[in-house]
């Protein structure tokens, strides 16, 4: 009587394993069908990449039925001590975003720049360093679409004696705030 349990235990799980297989590929899309990604069907993925000595270069497209989709070129590497990137976005109904960063070190610092800008107009730019024994500094500007600024600037010293001295001072259409903490 147990063996026959068993078995049918076995082949119960079997029946539920092959059912949940069943529907997570018909929510693939099957054979090529069906619906994915947000809802809308998985995208025919087109373009092209070059790599080279650390860098890579190169444009893809996503392409949606119904017409939605986007490209999305971008640049990227590293060479000596210093990397960068750049990346931009366009839709097809004509949007485009950007980004760029870049970041570079020497036998005792490190330094930072991140840059972004949305297709509404706003921009975000934020960078910093760091230098071994004095501390880092790091800002932040943000432009929202309307015209409103935001900026923030942090400064983070040792104290001598284990512990750090941070100051960040926080700037908006509505006024400044500076926060230290000992």
């Amino acid at each position: 009587m147990k063996p026959k349990l068993l078995i049918s235990s076995v082949l119960l799980a079997l029946a539920m394993l092959a059912m949940n297989m069943g529907d997570a590929w018909a929510w693939r899309g099957g054979y090529g069908g069906g619906y994915g990604w947000y809802g809308r069907s998985w995208p025919a993925v087109s373009g092209s990449v070059s790599r080279s000595n650390g860098y890579a270069m190169g444009t893809r497209s996503f392409q949606y039925r119904g017409g939605y989709g986007f490209s999305r070129t971008f640049n990227r590497g590293c060479s000596g001590g210093s990397c960068s990137r750049t990346a931009t976005t366009t839709t097809n109904s004509g949007r485009t975003w950007s980004r760029s960063g870049s970041g570079s070190k020497t036998a005792n610092s490190v330094n930072w720049q991140r840059n972004a800008t949305g297709p509404n107009g706003s921009t975000v730019n934020r960078g910093g360093s760091c230098t071994s024994g004095s501390g880092c500094t790091g800002s932040a500007t943000t432009v929202g679409s309307q015209g409103n600024t935001w900026t923030q600037n942090r400064t983070a010293t040792p104290d001598g004696q284990g512990g750090v001295n941070a100051t960040a001072t926080f700037t908006g259409p509505n006024g400044t705030v500076t926060r230290t903490t000992p």
